[in-house]
């Protein structure tokens, strides 16, 4: 449906991995800690999200404070009845 993996934080989706590409849904907190602004869509039709890649995918304290500040300015998923 939307790609191969998807990545989540206090139960919101933040981003998702596929063909081996990190994306990290695009928020104005995310932007400003992201290093590379660059943006690509996750899979065809979808909004584009930020690229992470490199040397960045090794960053265990950068992945964690860019996960953090996107979860904490996505909304929670609203309940199902």
């Amino acid at each position: 449906m939307f790609g191969e993996f998807g990545i989540y934080c206090d139960d919101r989706m933040i981003g998702q991995v596929n063909e081996n590409t990190l994306f990290i849904k695009v928020t104005d907190a995310g932007a400003a800690v992201v290093r590379s602004s660059r943006t690509a869509p996750p899979y065809p039709g979808a909004k584009p999200a930020f690229v992470v890649d490199g040397a960045d995918l090794d960053d265990e304290a950068y992945l964690s404070h860019l996960a953090r500040v996107t979860a904490d300015a996505v909304p929670l998923p609203k309940k199902r009845r």
